[in-house]
């Protein structure tokens, strides 16, 4: 089991990880962190959708540590369970400890522990090279939008120009294992669940194309103002 850091890495993790309908347990020192995180991993997947079990947050209340123990490392359903921190350690300090199975998400410190095969895939081009778009865009576009709209602090949309570019990001992965754009086996094929994952995955990528454009054009628009201006 191999484990790593960095915030673009661990979230490409997470997504194989659901991808694969492998194991996600994912903690947080902010429980409040653990529901909007899911969500994103959820849109970042569409137009697929998570097959696993969702469970957003497991209270250290509801089950003895023996049975929480269990349903992790024995559960014959695909999950993703959000967690406390302290509440993951203690597990992991039980005998038993975590199966090396499961793919573990620190969203205190952007960092994962995931199985050989999924480190692995990290190397593999298609991968690495969306890796490096997530990098490539959270450095250069505008990282102090909140990717999470909070109606009480925040003055921008609850879509932002960070998630729109991770969302092309997803999409041009998707399009590359889905193999649509030459003409792969979705792309020709006549079942109908086929056609229409492949429409909504184009209809997707033309809409967030669409309004990064229209977000493009507003800062075009809102920096000539601010020239005339000044």
């Amino acid at each position: 089991k191999s484990a790593a850091s960095g915030s673009s890495t661990a979230l490409v993790v997470a997504i194989l990880a659901l991808l694969q309908e492998q194991p996600l347990l994912m903690h947080t020192d902010e429980v409040s962190l653990l529901q909007p995180t899911l969500e994103l991993l959820e849109g970042l997947l569409a137009p697929l959708k998570p097959t696993c079990t969702l469970i957003p947050f497991l209270p250290q209340s509801l089950l003895s540590e023996t049975a929480a123990q269990v349903l992790i490392n024995d559960s014959p359903q695909p999950y993703a369970i959000g967690l406390l921190s302290s509440y993951a350690r203690l597990l992991a300090a039980l005998p038993e400890g975590l199966s090396e199975a499961v793919t573990v998400l620190d969203l205190n410190l952007g960092t994962f522990s995931a199985p050989p095969e999924i480190c692995a895939q990290l190397k593999l081009p298609l991968v690495a090279d969306l890796i490096r778009s997530l990098e490539t865009d959270a450095q250069t576009i505008r990282i102090r939008e909140p990717i999470l709209y909070d109606e009480t602090t925040a003055s921008s949309p609850p879509i932002t120009t960070k998630l729109l570019h991770w969302q092309n990001c997803m999409m041009a992965f998707m399009d590359s294992l889905l193999d649509l754009s030459a003409g792969g086996p979705l792309a020709s094929s006549t079942h109908v669940p086929d056609v229409l994952l492949a429409a909504r995955l184009e209809t997707l990528s033309a809409f967030s194309e669409r309004l990064i454009c229209s977000e493009a054009a507003e800062d075009v628009r809102t920096q000539r103002t601010e020239h005339l201006l000044d």
